[in-house]
């Protein structure tokens, strides 16, 4: 009962050079019924900085130093001045948080008074809170089947949360299995983040086919297209490629995208009928961690990956590619290669694949 009263009350913090005149003070607020916890300052120290933190209003002798010092903390302060007439609840000295009185009846009204405001305050919060959470329940329930709102989502637990996800997952899992991937082929192209990308262990029974192979540049993709995409008459091919040529080239930002878009170009004149996705660099980490590898890194700036990246995501719309954008998927909020994703800064690893699995095989069902 007093941990909740509390919650709602105001700690009043008597600041005093006179101990005696404190008591005094105390003795008062509790005579008339006040029944906020009062703490009289002792000293300066760890306890009175706490309780002046928690502190809503402060009774304080007539010194400008300290008052200045509340005043500076955004706390409600009375003082007693008996040569000032008492204005109690306005404005003072251009200063709305700072109080006069002149007898012991003028404190108690300042106390009731800002105990008063506190509550109202409360509650005028709690009125706002209420009507937005009123106004968002009366949208929903327009634009809501209202049976499903009461049947799946109100009162759900965790338990049942999970249940949801899982059978959503199963159902999933059977709308997939369903779909015939009879006569399609669908190749990976690209550079070692492919070579390295296991896609049997990530892609089970899909037909896919690994074409990528560490090192490569686009150029060397557009030397051996025809051995490793269009000998296979692919239905479907995933193309990523470029980092290798920003370490180790000296093409143009431009340049490079221009040849990231050529290999699509190609397959699409050679295969017309094959949908071509090509993903987003991947961003490189060069954050201060022991798993980070300088030389595996080398002279590749997220900046410049971001700038293609763009480049190509325009060019994409133009020939009617789809762009699958890998690296804000896979970017943390300090716009490095998530660690959790890489092995050295460069390549990802098996939870990274992971993250990257879940997105390609949306395009691979048709699902976006």
């Amino acid at each position: 009962m007093y941990k909740k009263r509390w919650e709602l009350s105001i700690l009043i913090y008597i600041s005093s050079k006179n101990k005696d005149e404190s008591q005094k003070i105390k003795l008062l607020l509790i005579e008339n019924n006040v029944k906020e916890k009062i703490y009289i300052e002792d000293d300066i120290n760890s306890e009175s900085l706490s309780c002046l933190s928690k502190s809503k209003i402060i009774i304080c002798d007539n010194n400008i130093e300290k008052i200045s010092f509340f005043l500076a903390k955004k706390k409600k302060i009375a003082v007693y001045n008996e040569n000032k007439i008492s204005n109690k609840y306005n404005q003072i000295i251009n200063n709305r948080s700072l109080y006069t009185y002149k007898n012991d009846k003028e404190l108690i009204e300042i106390i009731n008074y800002n105990k008063n405001k506190e509550k109202h305050a409360k509650l005028y919060k709690l009125s706002f809170a209420t009507i937005i959470i009123v106004c968002l329940l009366v949208t929903i329930f327009k634009t809501t089947n209202i049976n499903n709102i009461f049947e799946n989502k109100a009162n759900t637990s965790k338990k049942d949360e999970n249940e949801i996800k899982k059978r959503e997952e199963e159902i999933l899992k059977e709308k997939r299995n369903k779909m015939n991937f009879k006569g399609e082929n669908i190749v990976f192209f690209g550079d070692s983040i492919t070579d390295y990308y296991d896609l049997e262990k990530y892609y089970g029974k899909l037909p896919v086919v690994n074409s990528g192979i560490a090192g490569n540049q686009t150029k060397d993709l557009l030397n051996d297209i025809e051995d490793r995409v269009i000998r296979y008459n692919p239905t479907k091919v995933f193309i990523l490629v470029g980092t290798n040529d920003i370490a180790f080239t000296d093409l143009s930002n431009e340049e490079i995208a221009d040849k990231i878009i050529e290999i699509g170009k190609y397959i699409k004149n050679e295969r017309k009928n094959a949908k071509i996705y090509i993903e987003a660099i991947y961003p490189i980490s060069k954050e201060d961690a022991n798993i980070i590898n300088p030389i595996m890194v080398d002279v590749r700036d997220n900046g410049r990956i971001k700038d293609i990246n763009k480049m190509v995501k325009e060019m994409c719309k133009e020939e009617g590619f789809t762009y699958i954008d890998m690296y804000n998927l896979l970017v943390n909020d300090k716009d490095n290669l998530t660690l959790e994703y890489t092995v050295d800064g460069l390549h990802v690893n098996d939870k990274g694949y992971e993250i990257i699995t879940e997105t390609i095989k949306k395009y691979i069902y048709n699902e976006i």
